[in-house]
């Protein structure tokens, strides 16, 4: 290991202060530069060894040659008649092979050859030297003299010159053999030796990779690896820890930036904690004011929904009395008014009976009072209560009520509360001339019930807010004032979900709306 750390010491300390990206490139230049030598060095060892085999193959082809002149020779003994035609091919074979021996040495673009210059000092140099001082010396004034022999007519003399190549021609061949051999063993150096070279440049290749994967990993994977360790504690809570710092490059300047990013964190914190212990006291000392005020309306709703309600019961009674003539004759007229106090009355009662609901909700007194009835005739004794306003504005009423509603163990008068609000707001907000029907089956363990009406409906955006007290539906779609405190819905979903139910609106816009509740088959009596 402390080998290593002196191995990126010095590159360490050159590459600091340099970003990723230049070190990054740097070291592809470096990787390239390596790369690019190595190929530039193995062409030129693929061409030496592309020549030298070139050369093995033409100095094969020379020895050939070297017969083949010497059967042509003794054919111009043999057949005086065609002497002519095989001095002509015996002129190009010793033009060819002079020119093919002197291209082995010095080069030759017509058989592709380089020079053997850059050899001048080598085995093969000075022996293709001897074999073509053995041509100028000995072979090539006998080929001369031969036929320069048969072209005056001097049989003898030529006969005596085609002896004498006869004789030394295989002394010649060998010297070729060995100029071959030479070249061979040359040919199996180079390629040794490049073989060497490549297998050291793999292992040089395979050492720079090893030492760039740990400088990668000590300068970028194994910062990034404790940024990302540091921001995970950091996160479950720990602010304390820091990421480690380092070089002038982006992962240092992000872990610097971490590091400020955690301090600030710390001071936000504090802010924080101080703002939200201060906001908590503020809180507590509302949700104080806010617990006592509710109490106090409560209470005051219940005792003024109480002194109220003696007093109305009794205005309403007495004016029931007096409409029906009970305490003495009165007229049409009479009657009439009296019927509007009573008319009155009763609304009034219902409003006070809804507060007083209400209270009794948000107070936690209000309590189920479960019996056994049949939800069926409940509810088509509901529909019947609105039979009389239904004929008198032309609102068509409709019923499916499922033959499996008949038994039911809950508060009978509270659910006749939730159907009567739901369907005094279908007539409510219905036109004359419109329908208002109401479905009810069972569903498993539970009675699901809908009341459905063609009103003027409920806009997408004003869903929401439903079910809130003291809201009413026409006045979020309306400038049109219905009566009505705004408790209905409100209660009805109290109602609902005092029962262990749940309450639902459909509507949209123009259409009508459709209102579903579900309440348990049985509850606990």
């Amino acid at each position: 290991m402390r080998g290593l750390s002196f191995l990126f010491h010095v590159p360490g300390q050159v590459m600091r202060n340099r970003s990723l990206v230049t070190k990054t490139l740097l070291v592809c230049a470096f990787v390239l530069l390596a790369l690019g030598g190595f190929l530039f060095l193995s062409l030129n060892v693929t061409h030496q060894m592309r020549d030298d085999a070139r050369r093995i193959n033409l100095a094969g082809s020379e020895r050939m040659r070297s017969f083949e002149i010497d059967y042509h020779l003794k054919m111009l003994l043999e057949t005086p008649a065609e002497r002519a035609s095989h001095i002509k091919e015996l002129r190009g074979h010793i033009s060819d092979f002079e020119a093919l021996l002197y291209g082995l040495r010095d080069g030759s673009q017509r058989w592709g050859l380089p020079p053997l210059r850059s050899k001048r000092d080598s085995d093969a140099y000075r022996s293709i030297n001897a074999v073509i001082k053995s041509w100028e010396e000995d072979i090539g004034p006998l080929l001369k003299g031969a036929y320069n022999a048969f072209e005056g007519e001097k049989d003898k003399e030529a006969r005596f010159y085609i002896e004498r190549y006869s004789d030394i021609v295989h002394d010649y061949v060998d010297d070729i053999d060995e100029f071959v051999g030479l070249l061979e063993r040359e040919y199996k150096e180079t390629f040794w030796k490049h073989k060497r070279n490549a297998l050291a440049f793999m292992a040089f290749m395979t050492i720079l990779t090893i030492l760039g994967i740990f400088y990668i990993r000590r300068t970028v994977v194994r910062p990034l690896l404790n940024l990302s360790h540091v921001s995970r504690e950091i996160a479950e809570g720990d602010l304390t820890k820091r990421a480690e710092g380092g070089g002038e490059d982006e992962i240092g300047m992000l872990a610097s930036s971490f590091n400020r990013m955690a301090e600030a964190l710390i001071n936000e914190r504090s802010n924080l904690e101080k703002k939200v212990k201060q906001r908590t006291e503020e809180l507590n000392r509302a949700m104080l004011h806010a617990e006592a005020s509710s109490r106090a309306k409560s209470e005051f709703l219940a005792n003024m929904s109480h002194e109220l309600r003696t007093p109305l019961n009794s205005i309403i009674g007495f004016t029931e009395v007096l409409r029906d003539r009970r305490a003495g004759p009165v007229n049409d007229q009479q009657r009439e008014f009296l019927t509007d106090v009573w008319e009155s009355g009763k609304h009034l009662l219902r409003l006070i009976n809804d507060l007083l609901d209400v209270s009794k909700v948000e107070a936690g007194k209000l309590e189920l009072e479960p019996s056994e009835f049949s939800l069926g005739e409940l509810l088509e004794g509901c529909l019947a209560i609105f039979s009389e306003r239904s004929l008198k504005h032309g609102v068509k009423l409709s019923a499916e009520i499922s033959e499996d509603t008949n038994h039911i163990t809950a508060d009978e008068r509270k659910i006749k509360q939730i159907v009567l609000n739901l369907l005094g707001n279908a007539f409510k907000f219905t036109p004359d001339g419109g329908e208002v029907g109401i479905k009810a089956e069972r569903k498993g363990g539970e009675f699901q019930v809908a009341v459905w009406d063609t009103g003027i409906g409920i806009s997408r955006e004003n869903l929401g807010m439903l079910f809130q007290p003291f809201v009413q539906v026409g006045d979020m779609l309306s400038t049109k004032k219905y009566e009505g405190t705004g408790l209905g819905l409100y209660l009805s979903r109290q109602l609902v979900e005092l029962h262990g139910g749940r309450i639902w609106v459909e509507s949209e816009l123009g259409k009508g709306s459709m209102f579903t509740f579900t309440i348990p088959a049985r509850q606990q009596r």
